[in-house]
């Protein structure tokens, strides 16, 4: 009989541990969940009311064979690969404002019709207009605000970009672009907002 009494006050007290640690644990994530929520709620407020660039630091191009050995052959910088580009301080942007919206940006990757000749300068990916399908919400996976369109190249009127932008509380930028024309290619930048003129 205190062989069970014991075993049972053993239980007892390794559960009453486990619940101790559990809401300690759980305190601890959802106070930093909340504060992240806050920061995301309030990034969404902003990407929705006020004006905004991306300043693209980095090109991540899909890289195919073909591509590989071009790029392998142009890019001989130090710290540059044929998978990850530093266009930092190259002025290649993308601007948001009213809904219009704005981009210069360098294109490295296959080209599946002909826009132009191989390079940054001339068939780089370039568009100024109104989007279409322009959607910006919460991302339903990272504390994070995705905003999505589709928009036409400013050089043609054949060549269309589906386009997500995630954008993070701490001002980080993932661009994807996909294109009617060319490769799937990854774009990183930072986010900074412009003051309107009074």
């Amino acid at each position: 009989m205190k062989k069970l009494i014991y075993i049972n006050k053993t239980a007892i007290l390794i559960y009453i541990i486990y619940l101790v640690l559990i809401s300690s644990c759980n305190t601890s994530k959802t106070n930093t969940n909340a504060k992240l929520n806050l920061d995301t709620a309030n990034l969404l407020v902003k990407l929705k009311t006020d004006s905004f660039n991306i300043d693209i630091h980095t090109v991540i191009p899909f890289t195919t064979a073909a591509t590989q050995r071009v790029l392998n052959k142009v890019f001989i910088n130090v710290g540059n690969s044929n998978g990850r580009i530093n266009v930092e301080g190259d002025g290649n942007y993308i601007s948001i404002k009213n809904n219009h919206i704005k981009a210069d940006l360098p294109f490295f990757g296959e080209q599946r019709q002909f826009t132009g000749n191989y390079g940054q300068a001339i068939s780089g990916i370039k568009f100024n207009s109104m989007p279409k399908d322009y959607t910006i919400s919460p991302h339903k996976k990272k504390e994070a605000i995705i905003i999505t369109f589709v928009i036409e190249d400013s050089k043609t009127n054949t060549e269309n970009y589906n386009i997500d932008l995630i954008v993070f509380p701490n001002k980080h930028v993932d661009v994807f672009i996909r294109s009617s024309h060319r490769t799937l290619i990854n774009y990183l930048g930072t986010l900074d907002f412009v003051e309107e003129e009074a």
